[in-house]
């Protein structure tokens, strides 16, 4: 997986240091090595200004916590021999730090965990800071499921059938995209049309896909929460507008 000219040259990867982040973080190590790319990371830190202004102790334990998580992602860089610059955003929305850092640093792709919390819901929704990240971010965003791995079997491209919507321009969008990455990893892509999750589901399997690429959509969403395997979720921007 190490052709010239990937499809992607700036990865972001967006991390609390959990252990619903590892595979994510895996991930973007992986993809790093392999396309011999460097790597940003950054790390959210929930934090109020007012509220620690009157409670320094709490600004101090946010300090103190932010160093240590630096601390174990720039080990885990240098063990892994990638170069990985790490910034840390403080504010009230996790989503919001991540997505201005992708701004900031004009990022292709940004690298996320699926979800941080468990559960029965847990099982069919994304967690609630994922959903603004892919509602918000100027890239494309790869969600990550816990345990997942990088893709070694096949590329498949979901065209949403049922998103009025949609136009041949964007499944052109995503078309494109999704046969540079095939390319890059020199791996067969399969194209479905699909108007339900069961549908994504069964050519999935059919077609031993482990990556799966799509719009932004309603469709997105419920394969993002329901997939073991990573999802591309492509920038919603019209396509002439990249």
């Amino acid at each position: 997986m190490n052709p010239p000219n990937p499809p992607f040259s700036r990865l972001l990867l967006a991390t609390e240091c959990s252990d619903f982040d590892r595979a994510a973080e895996k991930m973007a190590f992986t993809l790093a090595q392999h396309c011999q790319l460097p790597l940003a990371a950054v790390l959210p830190m929930v934090s109020n200004p007012e509220f620690e202004a009157l409670a320094p102790e709490v600004a101090m334990q946010i300090d103190a916590e932010a160093a240590h998580k630096l601390a174990r992602l720039r080990q885990q860089a240098a063990d892994a021999n990638i170069r990985m610059n790490v910034a840390v955003r403080r504010g009230e929305e996790a989503y919001f730090a991540i997505v201005e850092e992708a701004r900031a640093i004009a990022c292709d792709m940004l690298i996320i965990r699926r979800r941080g919390k468990r559960g029965f819901l847990a099982n069919v929704l994304i967690g609630e800071m994922v959903t603004r990240v892919v509602s918000h971010a100027p890239c494309h965003v790869l969600i990550v499921p816990q345990e997942s791995a990088v893709w070694s079997q096949g590329i498949m491209v979901v065209l949403n059938t049922g998103d009025t919507a949609a136009s041949s321009a964007h499944h052109a969008f995503a078309l494109q995209n999704a046969t540079a990455i095939a390319a890059q990893c020199g791996l067969p892509l399969h194209i479905v049309r699909a108007s339900s999750y069961g549908d994504v589901l069964r050519a999935r399997d059919n077609n031993r896909s482990d990556l799966i690429v799509m719009q932004h959509s309603t469709l997105a969403q419920q394969v993002i929460g329901r997939s073991d395997y990573p999802v591309l979720v492509l920038r919603h921007e019209s396509p002439t507008a990249v």
